[in-house]
């Protein structure tokens, strides 16, 4: 029995390969603002949303450790799994990380297939 994937805003059928579907994705899009480092920020009724259907985190994250990754907050942080709270775990290895300052929240998506390359700041939540 297939599990039929919807979207995490309207609970409508969706493309597996989004959280969200086009016409609720279009909406967030005219409703957000952008950081002075250019990162999306999103409501927090938005950003869960968005990141609704994650799981507690099962990555490995010590091949993370001492990365780099932009901050909704405006400041780039390193990421430390004890400063840095790993919140959730989404689809298409992309993680909501805790800002260590407590200023916001972050998705962020790993890059990289076989290989750690950089953390992707998506959009954030202040």
């Amino acid at each position: 029995m297939k599990i039929p994937i919807v979207c995490g805003a309207c609970g409508q059928p969706n493309n597996p390969s989004f959280s969200v579907c086009h016409s609720c994705q279009s909406a967030l899009d005219k409703n957000q603002r952008r950081s002075n480092n250019s990162i999306p920020i999103l409501s927090k009724e938005d950003f869960f949303c968005a990141t609704r259907g994650g799981r507690q985190n099962t990555f490995g994250l010590s091949d993370y450790e001492g990365q780099p990754f932009q901050c909704v907050c405006g400041k780039p942080h390193n990421f430390n799994s004890q400063d840095v709270e790993v919140l959730r775990e989404l689809p298409w290895m992309r993680l909501v990380l805790g800002c260590p300052d407590g200023l916001g929240i972050n998705c962020v998506k790993v890059k990289g297939l076989f290989r750690f390359k950089r953390f992707e700041t998506l959009f954030g939540a202040i």
